[in-house]
């Protein structure tokens, strides 16, 4: 009676298959997950360069929050975007995703890494940016400032009579 019970209420369990076997009864049948099988399709698809269609399923398994393979899809697309597409911006939004969303998830763990990577060089080409700015900034003064330099000196030559040579006649 327990074991037939326990069958009842647990189906999934580990248990629930030895008390079958117990019984002499075939083994509860097992739920397949259609968003692993889906998820398994779309990394199918990834490893054959068809990363449109990879891109698309990964991102409606994301759409349920509470799915399991929702973590892993997140990371899958992060991953795409990184590597395959080598879109470090778009990566980041999915990484940022998954961290935000499934902070406990093992896939949240793996992507600190990445995420402080990105934004180190992000930072790193912010300051480089502003430091050719500057650097342009400052060469552009150094020219008009000699220009300005140059257009004085030959305004002072010509209108200076010191400056000027005599005309002799013969």
């Amino acid at each position: 009676k327990y074991l037939k019970e326990l069958i009842k209420e647990h189906p999934e369990s580990e248990f629930a298959a030895s008390a079958c076997q117990l019984l002499g009864m075939p083994p509860p049948p097992s739920k397949v997950d259609s968003s692993q099988s889906e998820y398994d399709s779309a990394i199918a698809l990834v490893n054959r360069d068809s990363t449109e269609s990879a891109l698309a399923t990964l991102k409606r398994l994301t759409k349920n929050p509470k799915s399991s393979i929702a973590p892993q899809a997140l990371y899958a697309l992060g991953w795409v975007f990184e590597h395959k597409l080598s879109k470090p911006d778009s990566a980041y939004v999915y990484y940022q995703k998954l961290r935000a969303e499934f902070p406990t998830s093992t896939f949240a763990s793996h992507v600190t890494l990445a995420l402080n990577g990105y934004q180190q060089a992000q930072s790193d080409s912010a300051a480089a940016r502003q430091r050719v700015e500057m650097a342009v900034k400052d060469s552009l003064a150094k020219i008009a400032a000699s220009r300005a330099g140059a257009d004085t000196s030959r305004s002072l030559s010509t209108a200076h009579p010191a400056n000027e040579r005599p005309v002799q006649l013969q």
